[in-house]
This record gives structure tokens, C-alpha cells and sequence, in this order.
């Protein structure tokens, strides 16, 4: 969702017209963007209240500015269930792992529905449901996706996925 606007519009666009929360201001709306590796940029663009088209977002940008909006609404709203489709399609590694680390925290204890082609990005979940031409045609659990990383990466050396309530699923 990208709205005519400001970058700040775009990251509150519940907030429009109306007086923000007492729970997001200015300082975490910088540190969530710093969270997603974004605030350097908007810093050397001119700002939150610069325009979101004068800022030309890369693809991978706009991606992380949606999980910047996300992170706030959960933290303005309480938000207790996820829904993410190919949240890091068009992020690089390392900007990946650290919106993933990002993600783990910030959504710590809610029901995450993660979309996903890549296993890796589903290493946090508890269970993977495997679709394929709209069927549900595997159900793993975390003890499972170890093997599952193993089979899609032979020699990969993966971490233990932790026991947060969260679930994903993929699409092959």
C-alpha cells in the first residue's frame, strides 16, 4: 500500500487527519526505520514529511517500509496476527536476516502467517503447510524443518527454530 503522500503518511496511513498515538513518536518511528535499515535513507532524501514518490524507493525499499508500517500498526494497535506474502522476496541477505531478527522481535507472541517460497525465511515458525495448485499437501512441525532446509540446501547448517506461537506457510 503506497498512498499520495508524505513517507510518514505512508507509514501512519490510519493516522491521517488525525492526532497520532501517545504510543508512536518520533523517536520510534526512527528506530523501527533504523530497524529495517531504511532511516539512513529517508534522512538523506529530506526526511518523514518528504513525499513518497520524491524519495524513489527501490523495490526492496518499499518492501522494508511496509514492514516499518507493520511494526507500528502492531505496536499501536496490538495487533495479534500477521500476515506477511514474500516479506524479503526483494531484499538482499543481509538486509533479510536483519529485518528477519527485526520481525522476530517485534511480532515476538503474536500468530504470524508468513508466505514464503524461500524455507530459510521460515526458520522462527512452528509449523510449515506446504501448498501446491491450491491443495495442502504437507504439514511439517518444527522438528521437521531442519530436514526441510537440509533437502532444499544439501550442506546448509541451520539454526533450531525457536518455540514462539507463529505459522507459515509455503507455497512450491
Amino acid at each position: 500500500l503506497h498512498i499520495p503522500g508524505s513517507t510518514l503518511q505512508n507509514l501512519l496511513p490510519l493516522e491521517n487527519g488525525k492526532e497520532r498515538s501517545d504510543l508512536i513518536s518520533d523517536d520510534l518511528i526512527q528506530r523501527v526505520l533504523q530497524d529495517v535499515t531504511l532511516w539512513d535513507h529517508i534522512e538523506a532524501k529530506g526526511g518523514l514529511e518528504v513525499s513518497f514518490q520524491d524519495m524513489h524507493f527501490s523495490a526492496g525499499q518499499k518492501q522494508l517500509l511496509s514492514i516499518a508500517r507493520a511494526i507500528l500498526h502492531q505496536i499501536e494497535f496490538k495487533t495479534n496476527i500477521i500476515l506477511m506474502d514474500e516479506v524479503t522476496s526483494n531484499l538482499d541477505n543481509d538486509a533479510r536476516e536483519a529485518v528477519l531478527s527485526t520481525m522476530n522481535i517485534a511480532f515476538r507472541g503474536c500468530t504470524r502467517i508468513e508466505i514464503s517460497h524461500n524455507v530459510r525465511d521460515t526458520m522462527e515458525c512452528d509449523v510449515i503447510l506446504t501448498l501446491s495448485n491450491g491443495w495442502l499437501i504437507r504439514t511439517d512441525i518444527v522438528d521437521q524443518v531442519d530436514e526441510l532446509v537440509e533437502k532444499q540446501f544439501p550442506g546448509s547448517t541451520t539454526a533450531s527454530p525457536s518455540s514462539n506461537p507463529k505459522a507459515a506457510s509455503s507455497e512450491t
